[in-house]
Formats: C-alpha cells, structure tokens, sequence
C-alpha cells in the first residue's frame, strides 16, 4: 500500500507510522517506518532515525534494522556508514541470506563508486557464498552471471 500512496504523491503513511512507532517502540515498526522514508525518498531521515534509535533495540533487533540503514548509505553514497552497517549485520549473524545481502549492498555501493578493487573482493565473496543461497538452476545462473558482468540484475534477487 506505501508505493501505491508514493506513486499518486500521498505521503501521509509516514506520519502514521511515526505514531504507530512511537507508541509500540517495537522493532517491526521502526523498520516500517524507515521503509515509508524510504518510499519518500528521505535517506538522510532514515540515517537520523537510526542513530537516534538504534541503541534502544536488542542485539538481536538491531540485526534486523541495519540492512534499511544500509541501504539508505548505499542510496546517500556514504561509505563509511555503510560499512558500520555492514559490520554489524555479519557480526556474530548466522543468516546466511542477510549476510550474502549485506555483501550484496557492498559490492553495489563500491560498484557505484568505482572502487574496482574492492568491488572485485565483493563479488568474488558473493560467487562464493552463491550456493549457499538455496536458488533454483535459472536464479542461480542470473545472479552469477550478473555478477560476473554478464546480463542486468535479475528482478526477483534481493
């Protein structure tokens, strides 16, 4: 329902999620608050959110909240952000998903910025943990050769 508010320019749902988040204080909230920012475009907002909340959450919690605040530093090109967030998702995680989408992000952001050798120790990571994934054959084969510069992203990858 957000991006259909986003697309016809009603943004209210923000507010609401704000008051939903400020009553509950849980971590579900807090995320989807970060994600209806995002919808509007105001990565900075989430970077703000973060900082100003993130302590307030468990271990645990906090886990699930660093991949939004990731992805805003990927959006805002703030390096050095991005690899907090990222130290912090791979830290004593198990999630062999998010840890793959935390490389993910990674790669992207040094791709962006041109960074040839760290986006190179990036996606030979990211081959290597591929298997691990659990994609089908044609999935499999899409992000790999994406990964290897051949094809766009596939659609239905992270």
């Amino acid at each position: 329902m957000m991006r259909i508010d986003a697309m016809l320019g009603n943004y209210s749902f923000i507010e609401d999620y704000m008051k939903k988040f400020e009553i509950t204080k849980s971590v579900d909230d807090f995320n989807y608050l970060l994600v209806a920012l995002g919808e509007r475009h105001q990565y900075e907002e989430i970077r703000r959110w973060g900082d100003d909340y993130i302590e307030t959450f468990s271990i645990e919690e906090q886990g699930m909240i660093y991949p939004n605040l990731m992805e805003a530093a990927l959006v805002i090109e703030d390096i050095e952000y991005a690899k907090i967030c990222f130290n912090k998702i791979v830290e004593n995680n198990e999630d062999k998903y998010q840890i793959f989408n935390a490389w993910w992000l990674l790669w992207k952001l040094y791709k962006k910025l041109g960074n040839t050798k760290e986006t190179e120790i990036c996606r030979l990571e990211l081959l290597r943990q591929l298997p691990s994934q659990g994609l089908n054959a044609f999935s499999f084969e899409n992000i790999k050769n994406h990964l290897n510069g051949i094809g766009e992203k596939p659609i239905t990858i992270l």
